[in-house]
């Protein structure tokens, strides 16, 4: 009877104390697996501040602040429910960003703010004013993929004087892009798996190399010896390859009230 005594006086001492670290703490021993950002550094981290969370049933907007090291490179947005983020300007080392299925976005001139922002790449994409491409003046890498509803596509490239690599690829893009003001530093056409029927007729005047699919393709005349059917990822540098392994990852898809 005494050792049962005992063993009970035993759990019960051990709930308490579980009890208490818990409510030192605030959340329980264990590490939270369902931690939407990993943060790099604690004592470097700032906020993104006023993120403004858009839910496609419930209208109403919710501001959410999130901490990322301030010394990042890279940051991928994954199925991001925001319209508009504030506050990337203070990451100074920021030059690559990646957003995946982040379909509530469409104006993504917030981008602006970030002033050494070198590769964009966009996975997942319903509408969007190109407009913003005018403030990213150092933009190098510019990938767009999975887009819908863009049949045909017009780009201003009077601003993007670094701009070397734009990607349209995975969509439904029937006419070849319409790039005006191409930069000399423009080096590669990504137009993989599109519904492109036609070449301009001036296409082998373009100072670029052009990947496209070859299904799609009408080939009256012989082929510009700009345009290659090779794969733009086994050609090209890992530099224009979408970062499939990013620094923080961001993930609002589950935003409760």
């Amino acid at each position: 009877m005494k050792l049962r005594y005992f063993l009970f006086l035993m759990i019960i001492i051990f709930c308490i104390g579980c009890a208490k670290q818990e409510a030192d703490t605030g959340k329980p021993g264990t590490e939270n697996e369902d931690t939407m950002i990993e943060t790099i550094a604690d004592t470097h981290s700032i906020p993104i501040t006023q993120v403004e969370i858009v839910k496609v049933v419930d209208p109403p907007i919710y501001n959410r602040t999130f901490y990322v090291d301030q010394d990042i490179s890279m940051l991928e947005f994954f199925k991001f429910t925001a319209i508009s983020i504030e506050g990337l300007g203070k990451l100074s080392q920021l030059e690559t960003i990646k957003f995946v299925n982040s379909l509530a976005i469409e104006d993504f001139s917030f981008l602006s703010e970030i002033p050494n922002l070198k590769r964009l790449f966009i996975i997942g994409l319903l509408n969007i004013d190109w407009n913003f491409l005018e403030n990213l003046p150092n933009l190098e890498v510019l990938h767009i993929e999975r887009y819908l509803f863009q049949p045909e596509i017009t780009i201003d490239l009077k601003n993007n004087i670094h701009l070397e690599y734009i990607g349209f690829t995975g969509g439904f893009l029937e006419t070849f892009p319409v790039l005006v003001n191409m930069p000399e530093t423009l080096k590669y056409i990504n137009l993989e798996i599109n519904k492109i029927g036609l070449l301009p007729q001036n296409v082998g005047d373009y100072n670029v190399t052009i990947f496209m699919n070859y299904n799609s393709l009408e080939i009256n005349d012989s082929l510009p010896d700009n345009v290659t059917f090779n794969s733009a990822d086994e050609a090209l540098e890992d530099k224009y390859h979408v970062p499939y392994y990013p620094k923080i990852t961001v993930s609002l898809s589950d935003v409760q009230d």
